[in-house]
């Protein structure tokens, strides 16, 4: 007797019909095919509607059920719900039209959730392909806690899986942002309590960077968008403290999650400087250091420097904050 699904892949599709069908062809390419898989197509202008038909002819009967919805409003958490409303299993993942994944993806990750039903959040390592052809591994073996959300991202579009009533019961994706929406969804599942379990072995997920992702190469050009997720954060990060039993534990974390919250604002503004947009670098570090005391501002200053000059720095400055703690699956 064949078991039924319990995950859902959604794939989110706006034009790109010239690297969509890489991502579809990894999919088809799934040793494990016991899953329902929902293609919300976002206004496509180019071939990709046609691209998808095609494959969907091709490949629908290999999978638990494949699913192709229309979505003309643009946005990809407007997408993203739009396929989520659908889902009618106990998980959802979600995938960019863009990447593609190793042939035992989602067998490893079926596998897991079926012999641990009670994972809420369930978490891997991807891989990130450069232009050069070098494959570097992001990995977070650590303690998924919301600092390592804020700095890392961990939970980001490609590398989790998460219970579709909790996805729910978060509020699905922020259709307000269109920058940064999975690092806030990330935050906000945490927020929410939930433990995030996670998957270890090699990254079965290969990224492909593009100039045309959501995110793009130009940092200033969405400095007001990241001004609204990072205060939606923080928001949400004052509502759950003042939610809490408000031990000294309650309140070390929550000082520690708004300094972790204005490193990431703090670094955000040494890219603007380093595009050279200096009234919105000095205006980003001004809020970012103006309620730390002197060590914090000095410390987020540095890293404002470092990510200035070098275009990095966060990562490696954040471990000064916020020492890791080791973690097994």
């Amino acid at each position: 007797m064949t078991e039924s699904p319990i995950i859902t892949l959604i794939l989110t599709v706006r034009n790109r019909y010239e690297l969509l069908g890489r991502t579809l062809r990894s999919i088809a390419a799934q040793t494990f095919t016991g899953f329902n898989l929902i293609i919300v197509d976002n206004g496509s202008t180019d071939a990709a509607p046609q691209i998808i038909d095609r494959w969907v002819e091709a490949n629908a009967n290999r999978f638990s059920s494949v699913t192709v919805l229309k979505e003309s409003i643009a946005g990809a958490s407007v997408a993203r719900n739009c396929g989520l409303g659908h889902v009618t299993t106990d998980y959802v993942m979600y995938f960019d039209s863009d990447d593609e994944m190793l042939p035992d993806h989602i067998s490893r990750i079926d596998n897991y959730l079926r012999s641990k039903p009670q994972t809420r959040i369930l978490r891997w390592d991807i891989g990130i392909l450069s232009s050069d052809g070098w494959l570097e591994v992001k990995t977070h073996p650590t303690e998924c806690d919301l600092s390592l959300q804020i700095i890392h991202s961990p939970l980001s579009t490609q590398r989790f899986a998460v219970s579709t009533a909790l996805l729910n019961e978060a509020g699905g994706w922020d259709e307000e942002l269109n920058v940064w929406i999975d690092w806030e969804l990330g935050c906000r599942l945490i927020l929410s309590g939930a433990e995030v379990k996670y998957l270890t072995g090699e990254p079965t997920v290969i990224v492909h960077p593009s100039d045309d992702s959501i995110t793009g190469k130009s940092w200033s050009a969405h400095a007001k968008n990241h001004e609204t997720a990072l205060d939606k954060v923080r928001k949400q990060i004052e509502q759950k403290h003042a939610s809490a039993s408000d031990t000294e534990d309650d309140d070390k974390d929550f000082n520690r999650f708004l300094l972790t919250l204005d490193a990431k604002r703090a670094a955000a503004a040494g890219m603007y400087r380093r595009e050279g947009n200096k009234v919105i670098a000095n205006r980003t570090l001004q809020k970012a250091c103006s309620k730390h005391n002197l060590k914090h501002r000095l410390a987020l200053r540095s890293i404002y420097t470092a990510t200035r000059l070098s275009g990095h720095g966060l990562s490696a400055l954040s471990s000064i904050f916020f020492p890791k703690k080791r973690v097994k699956e």
